[in-house]
């Protein structure tokens, strides 16, 4: 028996923006609720991605601009975030930082995988 998931979004973006950004999110929040992700917990989702996806274009792209992508999945109370860049090898949740706290608190289990051109963040939460 094969198992069915709802992919609510998944894009990939070579030069990504800081500017673009905000319309990113929004368009994310309602492919999220639009896959049954709760309101409240979209808008929560939300905020951590976009200071995510922020923080690697100021601090991993020499322009503030460069490749991110985003895939996320709502399957029986189970959503699943997969962030990935060609930033350089940095792990976000061991610094000691707002963000790595916010990601930590949005999430019931995140990980970091560097690889060859960057970096992959899984998060996972139950709702």
């Amino acid at each position: 028996m094969s198992e069915t998931t709802s992919d609510c979004i998944d894009f990939s973006l070579k030069f990504a923006t800081a500017g673009g950004v905000p319309a990113l999110i929004e368009a994310t929040k309602r492919q999220m609720r639009a896959c049954g992700v709760p309101d409240e917990s979209a808008e929560e989702f939300c905020i951590v991605i976009g200071e995510m996806f922020l923080d690697i274009l100021e601090n991993g792209y020499p322009r503030h601009r460069g490749y991110l992508a985003l895939s996320c999945s709502f399957e029986e109370g189970q959503l699943f975030i997969r962030i990935a860049d060609h930033a350089g090898p940095r792990n976000l949740l061991q610094e000691d930082s707002l963000l790595a706290s916010r990601i930590q608190s949005a999430v019931d289990e995140a990980t970091h995988l560097a690889v060859d051109e960057g970096n992959v963040y899984e998060m996972r939460a139950w709702m």
